[in-house]
């Protein structure tokens, strides 16, 4: 997950005839993610309760290079019909993402009728998740980019999580600046037209976000908002636990990241993709 800022405007006036929306994809990226996927995976299983019975939903969980119980616990959780794993060793959270969403739209004909809720394996999402999405989609827009707050887990701190909120919140009556992968919608026809998901290793919704913000209608919305989790651990490189970390550090100035990413690891093993210090020959 990325804090970006892109800006204050929230609407590109590129858009096109609105069409409801049929069906709706949750894609989530894994890496070893068997101790807080299934809180996510719950969580959605409630907002999918809330969705209309004339809308059709499934959930795609990619599951990449994990070596631990992360696909067991998918398994369980994801009820067949249309819900996939996808177990891939791309090592990466925007391949991981497009692999996802690939899965998800693959046999829809009319894609402007499919909507891609992006979210992450330590977030937990609402009740109203992907209904408040949904009707946004059916207003006119193209894709929706969401707010978070922390869990109080893993490595919360009250001084850090305190400094977060400080530092997100944004002026009344304006769109707020942020750009989250664990909470961003997308029309899956507009999402093909702009490319998709990137390859990079981090910032891949800061990326898609600003090539969505030139070519379709596009809403910064904080009517819903995600809890993820406050770990400094981080998956990506310079990804939301480097975020924190930061916050940590000025918070603590003797406490020094191990690794470029922000990661904290020891070994860095916890780190999801490899970074220039650590890449694949």
């Amino acid at each position: 997950m990325l804090l970006d800022n892109p800006g204050l405007t929230d609407i590109s006036t590129n858009s096109t005839a609105v069409s409801d929306i049929a069906h709706v994809v949750v894609v989530i990226p894994a890496h070893n993610e068997a101790a807080r996927l299934g809180r996510l995976l719950a969580s959605m299983s409630l907002a999918r309760r809330r969705v209309s019975e004339k809308v059709s939903t499934s959930c795609v969980v990619v599951a990449d290079a994990c070596t631990d119980r992360t696909a067991e616990v998918a398994r369980c959780f994801l009820t067949g019909g249309q819900d996939v794993l996808e177990e891939v060793e791309v090592r990466s959270v925007g391949r991981a993402r497009q692999r996802g969403v690939a899965s998800a739209i693959e046999g829809h004909e009319d894609l402007r009728r499919v909507w891609i809720a992006n979210t992450d394996a330590d977030t937990v999402v609402p009740d109203n998740w992907l209904t408040a999405q949904l009707r946004l989609a059916n207003s006119g827009y193209d894709a929706v980019a969401g707010t978070v707050t922390l869990l109080e887990d893993d490595d919360w701190c009250p001084m850090v999580a305190a400094r977060f909120e400080r530092a997100y919140r944004w002026p009344p009556g304006t769109p707020h600046p942020h750009i989250h992968g664990c909470n961003l919608g997308v029309r899956a026809s507009t999402y093909l037209e702009v490319g998709g998901w990137s390859e990079r290793c981090s910032a891949e919704d800061g990326d898609l976000w600003r090539r969505l913000k030139t070519h379709a209608r596009v809403l910064s919305s904080a009517e819903s908002r995600v809890a993820t989790s406050a770990r400094m651990h981080g998956r990506a490189p310079d990804g939301f636990a480097g975020h924190l970390v930061s916050l940590d550090q000025s918070a603590f100035p003797s406490r020094q990241p191990a690794h470029p990413c922000g990661c904290q690891d020891v070994d860095h093993a916890g780190c999801h993709e490899l970074t220039p210090a650590r890449s694949a020959s």
